[in-house]
């Protein structure tokens, strides 16, 4: 889950529904992996999950945020793609970046592991 708190809450909401629609069916399977490897049959499985956060980035040295995606490279994907208009994504991409310019930057993204043995 890719998560983002901006003063505009339905651009943060318009954006984040759009990057699930970049990344297709696959985007919530995070959250279905544990059960799925358990209805294969899987065993002595292991289950993980993670949060990374950003909560600091300078727009005029870095492209992104340490470790998560450019956002000017990114976002216009979004566009492309019939995900997002060119006004929010112009919009997003001006809040993500003045939010970083003013130490208000609020991101994260969710990852889950799961692996097992086939008995």
């Amino acid at each position: 889950t890719f998560a983002v708190d901006l003063p505009d809450a339905e651009l943060s909401r318009r954006v984040c529904a759009a990057m699930v629609q970049f990344r297709g069916p696959g985007a919530g399977a995070g959250g279905r992996l544990l059960n799925v490897c358990r209805d294969l049959g899987l065993v002595e499985i292991e289950h993980t999950a993670a949060t990374h956060l950003w909560t600091a980035w300078d727009p005029e040295h870095a492209s992104g945020p340490p470790g998560l995606f450019p956002p000017r490279a990114v976002v216009p994907l979004l566009v492309t793609g019939g995900w997002l208009d060119e006004e929010d994504a112009r919009r997003f991409v001006d809040a993500v970046e003045h939010a970083g310019r003013t130490d208000h930057l609020s991101m994260s993204l969710s990852m889950t592991s799961v692996c097992g043995r086939v008995p």
